[in-house]
């Protein structure tokens, strides 16, 4: 059953949920200053006692629509007791396959997200191929690279202008071998024109 409730009659049973500290409270800061409601998967909930509903999953999403300030959240309401509960939320947060950077950056630059659009241009500038997902070295091709993060990281460090010559620095040159680009590689290359920047 769907329905929406008041976020006052949710509760949290600390027997099988996790209490929102380290990176929850950053996931649940994130959602609330991205918050979108076309985001905003439903909240799965069980009754119990007193006219309450358990959380069995999205406490992070209900936290961040509070926080926005809203007092309902759409919730997708299911009868169990209280092991299928923690077995409920055991089976949707311990079977869920994380995303990698790679996918991620990919989706971002679909969605026109502008960071991920930034280093889609910066890496095809720099004639580097990011890859959607995992490839052995030795099936690479000159001039890809799965560093998705360290790009990233690099860019937001050290500006495009010299991301783009770091990465140049393997694909305009005899370096343009598969798993040159590595994360450790882009790293590196960007400090030394950091600290050269005469070289570029």
């Amino acid at each position: 059953m769907l329905q929406w409730l008041q976020i006052a009659t949710l509760v949290v049973d600390p027997s099988y949920q996790r209490p929102i500290c380290g990176r929850g409270r950053s996931n649940v800061d994130r959602i609330a200053s991205e918050f979108n409601w076309r985001f905003f998967a439903p909240v799965v909930v069980s009754p119990v006692e007193g006219g309450k509903f358990a959380i069995i999953d999205g406490q992070h999403r209900t936290t961040a629509a509070a926080l926005v300030g809203f007092d309902t959240v759409p919730c997708q309401v299911v009868i169990a007791g209280r092991e299928e509960q923690a077995a409920a939320f055991k089976a949707i947060n311990g079977d869920t396959t994380p995303m990698s950077r790679m996918a991620l950056h990919a989706a971002g630059v679909i969605a026109n997200e502008p960071r991920a659009v930034e280093i889609a241009k910066v890496c095809a500038c720099a004639e580097v191929e990011l890859l959607r997902y995992p490839v052995p070295v030795d099936k690479q091709k000159a001039g890809q690279t799965m560093a998705v993060g360290a790009i990233a990281r690099c860019h937001q460090h050290y500006g495009a202008d010299t991301l783009i010559t770091a990465l140049q620095c393997v694909t305009q040159t005899a370096n343009n071998e598969p798993g040159m680009l590595s994360a450790r590689m882009i790293k590196a290359l960007c400090e030394v024109l950091k600290n050269r920047p005469e070289w570029r």
